[in-house]
Parts: structure tokens; C-alpha cells; sequence
């Protein structure tokens, strides 16, 4: 899995939500646009798991950095499907 920045997924979820209305009939338009929430949600997370972690708190650091795996988790889901509904939608 390639690494973005935060400003290139940024404009990846944008660009999602601002494709005109016939590529949002497209089957993956929607995994895409929920993988790139996900995507954000992580990165939320781990940068509150770096701020307690600094500051001594290991326990909430955990807890973020377990909350952020999960929606890395849930990000890489809705990318697969995305990608099965690419196949699937090219072979119709």
C-alpha cells in the first residue's frame, strides 16, 4: 500500500465528492469516497496517539493508535471492494 500525504488524500476525498453525477452511478464510486473517510479517520487518530504519547500518556496513545489501525482496516476494505466493482464494471 502506497503512503499519501494527508493533503493528497485530502484532495483525493474532493475530488470523489465533487465527480459529476454520472460517475458517482459508477458501483465503486461510493467504497471509494468511504475508503478516503477512513483514510482521514486514521490519519485523526495517529496524530492523537503521537500528542498523548509525547506527553506521557501511553494509555490513551494505545487507544488512538488501535482506533487508527481500525479504520486503516475498514479503509482498505472499501478499497478492495472498490476494486472488485472496477473489474466487475469493465468485464459488463
Amino acid at each position: 500500500m502506497s503512503k499519501q500525504s494527508a493533503k493528497e488524500q485530502h484532495t483525493a476525498k474532493e475530488a470523489a465528492k465533487a465527480a459529476p453525477a454520472a460517475a458517482a452511478a459508477h458501483p465503486a464510486h461510493e467504497h471509494h469516497v468511504k475508503a478516503a473517510e477512513h483514510h482521514e479517520q486514521a490519519g485523526k487518530h495517529h496524530k492523537e496517539a503521537a500528542a498523548h504519547y509525547a506527553s506521557g500518556d501511553e494509555a490513551k496513545a494505545a487507544q488512538h493508535a488501535h482506533t487508527a489501525r481500525a479504520h486503516t482496516l475498514h479503509a482498505e476494505h472499501h478499497a478492495g471492494e472498490a476494486a472488485k466493482h472496477h473489474v466487475s464494471h469493465k468485464k459488463s
